[in-house]
């Protein structure tokens, strides 16, 4: 699957609006759910997706969700419970490499620019949209000093 940094801007600003001390964000791979349904009593035992997960699921599908979810993971952007399984996956918190990435492309207006640059220059990494970001912002920083 290719990287979807917009999946991956969302899922970031997502946690971040819901984690705080001892509350969790808890993301459920609803396919995996549906394949292994029978091992619950009855369909009310189910986990259900929050409304929060409900609106990712509007913009991705559950598949590609549950994949950059994974991603934000190995690339040390948020953090798990140990208690995360195959069908849920508990996020703890952003870690300080997630709290610098999201302050950097946060405003929408930072964000465009550094895929508009990216694509420009056909640099798709995660670590080549994090230094742009990084470069995006400092000159934004230096054309306030040398405007005001």
């Amino acid at each position: 699957m290719r990287l979807n940094i917009d999946c991956v801007r969302d899922i970031l600003l997502c946690i971040e609006n819901i984690i705080e001390p001892r509350q969790y964000a808890f993301f459920h791979d609803t396919d995996l759910l549906e394949d292994t349904k029978f091992l619950y009593l009855n369909e009310a035992d189910m986990p259900k997706p929050s409304s929060y997960q409900n609106e990712l699921l509007a913009k991705y599908p559950n598949k590609e969700l549950i994949y950059h979810l994974n991603y934000c993971v190995k690339a040390n952007l948020i953090e798990l419970l140990e208690d995360s399984t195959p069908t849920t996956i508990i996020v703890n918190d952003l870690t300080p490499k997630g709290h610098d990435f999201i302050e950097n492309i946060r405003y929408d207006s930072v964000f465009e620019k550094t895929k508009q640059i990216c694509k420009d220059l056909g640099v798709k990494s995660l670590s080549s949209f994090v230094a742009v970001a990084e470069n995006v912002t400092s000159e934004i920083i230096k054309s306030y000093f040398i405007s005001s």
